[in-house]
């Protein structure tokens, strides 16, 4: 299945245009609360009591009548920085956390597999009760195996309609191309 998800990276035109196929960029920093300033979430998501990032208090920070030139209050730990403050002991535990939970994305390992394209008959092997089936058969071991990750099954439906639409596009460009090989014939 991981080979289905890596040949979408290989696609290098779609209608004549050239495209290049990226995975999604995310950030590897802990997402932090903007309203309650904690670490996990961001502000759409809160149902938490407002926190403001500069003196701990509970209201909004734009409502904050904190002076300029007073020190700030840290809501986490209690010392004399924002908030939002990077180098905060409880923000560097959490980003550690965040570091040893990360998996590498698929996208780093696509040096060590090359894509390839699946043929059109290696797809019709499997009849439809099987593709649609929880389990599928295998038949090198004529036996059933473990079901689908949900990602395995995304990963095919997708490959499925990246297949049909490029086929749907292959015939609509063969056409195209004698429509105007008829038209320029008659004249």
């Amino acid at each position: 299945m991981r080979t289905l998800a890596k040949y979408i990276y290989s696609i290098k035109a779609i209608l004549g245009c050239k495209v290049e196929v990226q995975p999604i960029k995310t950030s590897k920093l802990v997402p932090q609360c903007k309203r309650c300033q904690a670490y996990g979430h961001t502000p759409k998501y809160c149902s938490k009591e407002p926190r403001c990032v500069k003196c701990t208090g509970k209201y909004l920070t734009p409502d904050c009548k904190k002076p300029a030139e007073e020190k700030s209050k840290c809501v986490h730990c209690g010392e004399a920085h924002p908030a939002n403050y990077r180098g905060c002991i409880v923000a560097k535990e959490m980003q550690k956390l965040k570091n040893k939970s990360i998996k590498k994305p698929l996208a780093n390992n696509l040096e060590q597999v090359a894509p390839k394209r699946p043929s059109t008959q290696d797809m019709r092997e499997k009849t439809y009760a099987q593709v649609t089936a929880k389990t599928h058969y295998s038949k090198s071991d004529n036996s059933i195996n473990q079901p689908h990750s949900n990602l395995d099954v995304k990963l095919d439906e997708i490959f499925k309609l990246m297949s049909s639409f490029d086929g749907r596009l292959q015939r609509r460009e063969i056409g195209t191309k004698q429509s105007f090989t008829k038209k320029s014939d008659k004249k």
